[in-house]
């Protein structure tokens, strides 16, 4: 995995059900900044069901999630993750809401063996250099439950596809969780290699590229 040391940008996303339908939006974040890449990812639903903002940090030098901060509400639930990391420990606090009522509300410190957050994945997945016949199989955690669970992600093909953005030649990537959350993953070939597209097959979602802006500031994430 290579950072470029300019990489900056930020990424608008249209959420689409299995009708093509559009039924959300996503703006996703992320820059570079002292040895840490800081990611934001706010996503939303358009009937308001669902608004997720997370924060994360990758400590270059440590080669780890350093960081996690999740607010995600829905009509009647609310749930706050704030996770600290340092070599496998983690700290920090978890609160899940509903109705008002305040169901849990737990400090974590836990020592877990895993290999890769699942946030961490998604924030650097377009950082890795794939090539047809690669097969990576790693240990993956789930910030929500702490819980592990083994996954493979495999290059698929090389394929054009076609997104509000325009026409994009990608490499085509394969999350395989055991039908946990399972994702097909577009990343452009060239120069900024964002991610042009998700497909989460288990909920017929697709998340597809409508506009990729390079910038120096995160003020400038303005649209959510």
């Amino acid at each position: 995995m290579s950072i470029p040391s300019d990489y900056s940008c930020i990424n608008y996303y249209v959420i689409k059900d299995s009708l093509n339908k559009q039924i959300g939006s996503m703006v996703f974040y992320t820059e570079l900044r002292d040895n840490k890449v800081i990611s934001i990812d706010t996503s939303k639903f358009n009937d308001g069901s669902i608004h997720e903002t997370a924060k994360m940090t990758y400590d270059i030098k440590k080669n780890i999630l350093s960081s996690l901060k999740t607010d995600i509400k829905t009509r009647t639930t609310s749930m706050n993750i704030d996770l600290e990391n340092s070599t496998e420990r983690i700290q920090g606090h978890y609160k899940f809401n509903r109705n008002g009522k305040n169901i849990i509300d737990r400090k974590v410190d836990s020592v877990i063996r895993y290999d890769i957050f699942r946030e961490e994945l998604y924030m650097l997945v377009n950082l890795m250099s794939l090539k047809d016949g690669d097969n990576i199989n790693f240990k993956m955690l789930f910030s929500d439950n702490l819980q592990t669970t083994v996954a493979n992600l495999f290059y698929e093909s090389f394929e054009k596809v076609k997104v509000p953005a325009g026409e994009f030649n990608t490499n085509a990537l394969y999350l395989d969780t055991g039908g946990i959350i399972d994702n097909r993953i577009w990343i452009n070939t060239a120069a900024p290699n964002q991610v042009v597209k998700f497909y989460i097959p288990g909920q017929g979602l697709s998340i597809e590229l409508i506009e990729n802006s390079r910038t120096n500031s995160i003020n400038k994430v303005k649209r959510q």
